[in-house]
């Protein structure tokens, strides 16, 4: 097992190296968005990990809008198909909307549950909220 999560820190040092590749790349279309290359890479060293019963609690730091949410998204969706569940939280309004939105925009099923939001449905697989709304 620890030279699995050695060769998943490697390539996670690799993409971080390789952040300047900021041309989009065929590589995955998640309608209506190609992901970059970068982006592709650390959605499949998650994706990688979460596959090999390794901890889940990732942290991917980037740039404003260097297609965290993107990532999520995919990852989330491919999470899904393999039946897992999760949520997503986000500390403020607009985050969790923007989220949502991308979200829905790219396929993937989810209930919001926020403050002042009535839930459409409770028996879904993902959520997407805020902290206070999940207490």
């Amino acid at each position: 097992m620890t030279s699995s999560i050695e060769a998943i820190n490697s390539d996670l040092q690799r993409i971080v190296a390789g952040m300047d590749d900021v041309e989009p790349r065929e590589r995955a279309r998640t309608s209506p968005y190609v992901m970059r290359g970068y982006q592709l890479d650390i959605a499949q060293a998650v994706l990688a990990r979460v596959r090999a019963g390794l901890p889940t609690r990732e942290l991917v730091v980037l740039p404003t809008g260097a297609g965290k949410t993107v990532i999520i998204a995919y990852v989330v969706k491919q999470l899904l198909a393999e039946g897992h569940r999760g949520i997503m939280m986000a500390p403020r309004n607009e985050l969790w909307r923007q989220a949502s939105e991308k979200m829905t925009v790219m396929g993937v099923p989810h209930t919001v549950l926020a403050g002042g939001v009535k839930p459409e449905r409770m028996d879904t697989d993902f959520f997407v909220g805020t902290p206070h709304s999940v207490q």
